[in-house]
Parts: structure tokens; C-alpha cells; sequence
């Protein structure tokens, strides 16, 4: 994965992403630390999981978030308030530092992203192949994204396919969630590179939105779509406004999240 030197893991350049993976599961010890920072708001959406696997997943990524800004803004992390933006994305209420940040879940773990100013997504998706597929790409994917699915349906290969499909979908919902948008109709209008990496366009009309959403595409056309280095089971991407960005991808495992209990917090 590409990093920084270890000495800087919180500082963020001109024109940089900082991707942090975390684990599918972690410690129960250490996800009851997580609980204490989260609001009572948080606190509620947790409870309201009935699932212990899904109650778990929303205090690790949630916690997880809270220890990361707070190592970049330097805040302790249990004293971070949210809000929902313009457009209601998530974002941090006192926020000097220009802070943006955008999360994902997935079977095999989450994946946290964090910019200054400029807005970004990041979208995790299994590459377990669906028979449903197909029927959503013929409505979803642009004409170049389409033709490279059903050429491996025709070869018989659902495993490229099952990839090639979960790699589109990732970086289109990457964009909507840098947007702010859920998912829309017209999103073979959202045209992934066919590499994989490079700049990513919208369409003249990408997306049948409302007036008022659609004010929200309009501010930027283009998109720089990354994919991100997940395991064998998944697919991931980042999306930021214009071109030329730095992704940096690290993993943020149990003794990182130790580490910034320990020395950051008020509640842990």
C-alpha cells in the first residue's frame, strides 16, 4: 500500500486522500472502548441493530472515525460533534482544519477516507457474483462499462465478472457519496475510466435529479477515481473533485486504535 513516513501518519499535503482499512472484526475489549466515545445520538443507533455483528460494525467504524479526526484536528475525540451538511453528508461542526470524510462497510471490513476542502467518497463492495447483476448494468453502466461485463458473461468467467461489476458499481457509488447523493436513476451517465484509475466524467444530463440536486452535480464533472488495495473478496474506490491527487492507503489495526485511546482521549 502506498504511505508516508511513520513519523507523519495524521498529516495531510495539498491534493491528498488518506485511506485508512480497517479489520472485519475486532477485539470486544477494544469495541467497548470505541462505545465511549460515541454520542448519545450514536449510542441509540447502535442499540437499534439487533444484529450483535451489525451493532458492532457501526461502534467500530464510528469510533474508529472519531479517534481519526481527532488525531488530525488534534480535538479530543469524544468531544467531536457532527452534523449534516447543505446537502446532508456528515461533517464536523467545529472543523478549522477544513476536514472532509466519507466511510464504507463491507463483509470484509470498512474503509475510512479524510481530505481537507475538497469533498470525497469511498465505496467498498463484494465481489460475490450476483444474478441480479446484469439487469442493474444494463441500466446503470455506460456503454464501455457494459460491453466489458457481458464479454466475460459470454466467456463464461463470472469471477472477472462478478469483479468487473463490483469495480464499476464501487466507483460510481464513490462519486454519489462525495456528491452527497443516494442512488439515482441515470447513473450510466457517471463513466468509470476503463482502466480503473484516472479521471471519471459526468455526462451533459449524467443523472435524471431534481433541481436542486442536480445543482449539487454541476459544481464538478470530472472525478478522480482510484481503486483502493482490498482483499480477494472485494472491490474498492475513492473519488475527489478535479485530478492529480495522492492517494495514501494504510490499515488501521487494533494497536494503532490503542494507541490513539491512550494518548488522545478524554474518555478512553
Amino acid at each position: 500500500m502506498r504511505d508516508r513516513p511513520s513519523d507523519q501518519p495524521y498529516r495531510l499535503d495539498a491534493r491528498q486522500a488518506d485511506v485508512r482499512h480497517l479489520p472485519p472484526a475486532l477485539p470486544l475489549a477494544l469495541i467497548d472502548r470505541l462505545a465511549t466515545l460515541l454520542s448519545d445520538d450514536e449510542r441509540r443507533r447502535a442499540a437499534g441493530f439487533q444484529a450483535m455483528a451489525l451493532r458492532q460494525r457501526f461502534i467500530t467504524m464510528h469510533g474508529a472515525l472519531r479517534l481519526l479526526l481527532s488525531a488530525y484536528t488534534e480535538c479530543p475525540a469524544d468531544q467531536l460533534e457532527f452534523r449534516l451538511g447543505v446537502w446532508g453528508k456528515p461533517e464536523l461542526v467545529e472543523n478549522p482544519s477544513n476536514l472532509r470524510f466519507s466511510v464504507t462497510y463491507a463483509a470484509t471490513g470498512g474503509a475510512i477516507a479524510i481530505t481537507r476542502q475538497a469533498s470525497v467518497g469511498v465505496d467498498v463492495e463484494m465481489t460475490q457474483w450476483s444474478d441480479d447483476w446484469p439487469a442493474l448494468a444494463r441500466r446503470c453502466f455506460a456503454p464501455h462499462e457494459l460491453r466489458g461485463l457481458e464479454s466475460y458473461l459470454r466467456a463464461g468467467d463470472r469471477t472477472n465478472a462478478a469483479r468487473m461489476f463490483a469495480r464499476t458499481w464501487a466507483g460510481k457509488e464513490a462519486v454519489l457519496k462525495a456528491i452527497g447523493l443516494g442512488l439515482v436513476d441515470g447513473l450510466a451517465g457517471l463513466e468509470t475510466p476503463e482502466e480503473g484509475r484516472g479521471l471519471m466524467t459526468m455526462g451533459a444530463a449524467p443523472i435524471e435529479l431534481t433541481e436542486d440536486l442536480a445543482c449539487r452535480a454541476e459544481w464538478c464533472k470530472e472525478w478522480w477515481l482510484e481503486p483502493l488495495h482490498c482483499d480477494s473478496r472485494s472491490v474498492g474506490a475513492i473519488a475527489v473533485p478535479g485530478s492529480d491527487w495522492k492517494v495514501v492507503e494504510r490499515v488501521l489495526d487494533p494497536r494503532e486504535l490503542v494507541d490513539l485511546c491512550d494518548s488522545r482521549l478524554a474518555a478512553c
